[in-house]
């Protein structure tokens, strides 16, 4: 009897513990995690972005990645989005306040990356390639930043359109 009520009290001792460890691939990594800050959350495939916030990628991905709100940071934290032959493999349309960086955009139809009705928008540390007609497409665009970008095996690399109030640093 005293054996059944430990391995019991066991069982439920270990349920616990596995409820209070989450183990869901949307949680934050540890390497996107800023001290300053709190924590990402976690994108793992492609995927629309609705909520503001700070997103990080935890792997390479294949797809798209729209970012439809505002006050969004999306830290590609040194991978890849490969579009595989979609238009974009991130658009960004209808917003305020977005930064993308540290990472590579590949293998769109279109563009890499195509912003659109936009203001503050911020790109830096980004790899832009194999997208054939634009590294970065932009539509209607007020207040945009970009930095430390490499554009390869592309048309063009900024395909401006309705462009008002520019940063624009090392492209290459």
């Amino acid at each position: 009897m005293k054996s059944t009520i430990l391995i019991l009290s066991l069982l439920t001792l270990m349920s616990s513990a596995l409820q209070a460890t989450d183990i869901n691939t949307s949680e934050p990594t540890r390497s996107c995690c800023n001290k300053n800050t709190c924590a990402p959350k976690a994108i793992s495939c492609a995927t629309t972005i609705q909520h503001s916030g700070a997103y990080c990628l935890t792997k390479d991905i294949v797809g798209t990645i729209l970012i439809a709100a505002s006050d969004v940071s999306l830290d590609l934290n040194s991978h890849e989005i490969n579009a595989a032959g979609n238009p974009n493999s991130i658009t960004i349309k209808d917003v305020n306040n977005v930064k993308v960086f540290n990472g590579s955009v590949t293998n769109s139809s279109e563009a890499g990356i195509l912003i659109e009705n936009a203001v503050a928008v911020a790109l830096h540390d980004l790899t832009l390639q194999y997208n054939p007609l634009d590294g970065i497409q932009l539509r209607n665009i007020a207040g945009l930043h970009v930095e430390n970008l490499d554009f390869a095996h592309g048309d063009r690399a900024l395909n401006l359109n309705g462009l008002k109030e520019a940063h624009i640093g090392q492209v290459h």
